[in-house]
């Protein structure tokens, strides 16, 4: 008997919730071979709440392959949770060659491994080309850690951040962490 879509796709999600290693082998199947690009994201997702390395092999292996582009979407976001090391050259790929909704999951992501190789290689990207500075600019400041702000003060003293609207949500975040630095971009 066939499953129904909706029922199937919540069994997914709670393969993910109940976060039992076991699942991860299930759920990196339905990542490879599932039908229904929905119940692939929530696959994604699911991987990235179990994580380990089976995990991280299934969404690697997506990120580059899948066509959907909001299955990669949700497969660079569940690589930001995993915070594995591992994933910041498929990450800053992404980011540098995907389409918009993958490159803003890519750089959140990028955020949140949050080594200093994932703010080195946001450095590089940032320099490469314009268009990506406001999704770069966006996950620094959603993900205020004290690198991210960091950062963002070190592209708003370089007048790297050319845009005054991306200047004024750089300014903010660091205002928002109550950064003193934001003042002189306030003023």
């Amino acid at each position: 008997k066939k499953i129904d879509d909706n029922a199937h796709r919540a069994a997914i999600q709670s393969l993910g919730e109940l976060g039992d290693l076991a699942a991860t082998s299930v759920l990196a199947k339905e990542l490879r071979e599932g039908v229904d690009k929905l119940s692939r994201v929530h696959a994604a997702r699911s991987l990235g709440k179990l994580g380990g390395d089976i995990a991280r092999d299934a969404l690697l292996t997506t990120l580059r392959t899948d066509q959907e582009p909001e299955v990669r979407a949700a497969v660079a976001e569940a690589l930001g949770g995993l915070k594995d090391a591992a994933a910041m050259a498929p990450l800053s790929d992404a980011l540098q060659f995907d389409d918009g909704s993958v490159q803003i999951a890519a750089a959140a992501s990028i955020v949140k491994i949050g080594t200093p190789e994932a703010y080195q290689a946001l450095r590089g990207i940032y320099g490469k080309d314009g268009e990506r500075a406001p999704r770069i600019v966006h996950a620094l400041s959603k993900n205020a850690t004290p690198e991210a702000l960091d950062l963002l003060y070190e592209l708003l003293s370089n007048d790297r951040i050319p845009d005054l609207k991306l200047q004024l949500t750089a300014a903010l975040a660091l205002a928002d962490k109550k950064d003193t630095r934001a003042k002189e971009f306030l003023d």
